[in-house]
């Protein structure tokens, strides 16, 4: 029995008579992928978020050197050569510039001195203003006018709530408010709903940040649900533990864990880089967590005694905080001038969480030495450093690298199950026959 005419093409041969032409293998329902389009501006694009050396000779010695570069990721030297192209459309679908833990062994083993590491960098930042779908995040990673802006702007905003909150809703006079003693208490219940308000805008934001770059990476091969549910384990693994920077060649190199007071300069003078990062992004989330959720039983008036858990998760949290922003600041600043100044706000997010734990600390010793009025301005200053660093820095700035990084990973990890499953369902059109 023979196919429909409708479903079976025909063409003549020589002989002048129709004959079937060979059936091509499709996969009903799917659409083709059109064509890559080339982006001529997309290098000039990359640059303005930071350093980009496009003069790479494709010698492939930082791919060999990167041991968290295997397979079919071969970073940096694939994402590099995407931007020189113009592949933007091949660049937001890759998923390489997450996969990198910013090591620098590929800079050190570079021939022509190009920085890819500081490439790399470059790219996580265009990539974060790419995901967002406001438009802010590429303007902030791009401008330190809009950045600083932005963030003075979000502060300026958090001193005139207060002032108003105490002159129409406290009732105070503007001379009162300035000069006389009083708990805080009252104001907690309205600090609450405002967190509430700040984060829940940040994590939206977050949200839309995510699915676009689900978009942008993987939508189009569409791999089956059960790949997803399979490979969560890795998303919340990744995002819990930094574990893929446990196989950076740097720390199988490092030395035994001391304290960074013994910072000298030298590599096997210090703590292994993952360690720190951990424990720094351990209690930033912990904070984070605790005043998300747990705010009434952490914000009060009443002093505890020290072995209180609410005085010892807050001192053990600031202590990380205070530990691995410390070392992050220092070893950013004992990086060459010219690197430093061409990475875009590159100080910002440890100095603003930094400058968290301190102020946080000063309001605490504060109200322990009865000083209300001292402590009225510390929590305003430490109100004006915390929010505009969760308002604008976590959506917009680098932090966003927190949900990415991890997300980056778990989307990788999707597709390597859907390629060994079926390479169609990686995006792969069936060969045809």
């Amino acid at each position: 029995m023979s196919l429909p005419a409708t479903l079976v093409p025909t063409r003549s041969d020589a002989a002048g008579q129709d004959r079937a032409a060979p059936e091509v293998a499709t996969r009903p329902n799917r659409p083709t992928l059109p064509p890559e389009r080339v982006h001529p501006d997309l290098l000039s694009e990359v640059r303005q978020h930071g350093k980009f050396d496009a003069s790479c000779l494709n010698c492939g010695g930082c791919s060999v050197v990167c041991d968290l570069a295997a397979g079919d990721v071969t970073f940096p030297r694939r994402s590099i050569h995407l931007v020189v192209l113009g592949l933007k459309g091949a660049l937001l679908d890759g998923m390489e510039p997450w996969l990198c833990h910013d090591c620098g062994d590929c800079t050190v083993t570079c021939p022509r001195q190009a920085d890819p590491a500081a490439s790399m960098r470059t790219l996580r930042r265009y990539l974060t203003g790419q995901y967002d779908w406001t438009g802010l995040g590429s303007r902030v990673l791009r401008s330190r006018a809009w950045h600083f802006g932005l963030l003075g702007a979000v502060a300026a905003v958090v001193f005139a709530l207060l002032v108003l909150y105490h002159i129409y809703w406290a009732e105070l006079s503007l001379g009162d408010f300035a000069t006389t003693p009083m708990g805080m208490e009252h104001m907690f219940p309205k600090i609450l709903y405002f967190t509430w308000i700040v984060y829940a805008l940040a994590a939206f934001v977050l949200l839309v940040h995510g699915w676009r770059m689900y978009r942008f990476a993987i939508a189009r091969s569409r791999p089956p649900l059960r790949h997803f549910i399979a490979e969560a384990r890795t998303l919340f693994v990744h995002a819990a533990t930094q574990a893929q920077m446990r196989n950076c060649p740097t720390e199988a190199r490092g030395a035994p864990v001391v304290g960074w007071w013994l910072y000298a300069g030298s590599a096997e003078a210090v703590p292994r880089r993952w360690l720190k990062h951990w424990l720094m992004a351990l209690g930033t989330v912990v904070m984070l967590v605790v005043t998300a959720f747990f705010l009434r039983w952490f914000q009060t008036d009443a002093v505890h005694p020290f072995y209180h858990p609410q005085r010892l998760l807050g001192y053990v949290a600031s202590a990380f905080i205070l530990w691995g922003t410390t070392d992050h600041l220092v070893r950013r600043m004992r990086r060459p001038k010219d690197s430093a100044t061409r990475e875009r706000g590159a100080l910002t997010l440890p100095l603003l969480l930094w400058l968290t734990a301190v102020s946080g600390i000063v309001l605490h010793a504060l109200r322990l030495l009865g000083l209300e009025l001292g402590a009225h301005y510390a929590y305003a200053v430490h109100l004006a450093i915390c929010v505009p660093m969760v308002a604008v820095e976590v959506p917009f700035g680098e932090w966003a690298h927190m949900i990415d990084r991890p997300l980056a990973l778990y989307f990788e990890a999707v597709r390597e199950r859907a390629r060994a499953e079926l390479p169609v369902e990686a995006g792969l059109e069936p060969a045809q026959t």
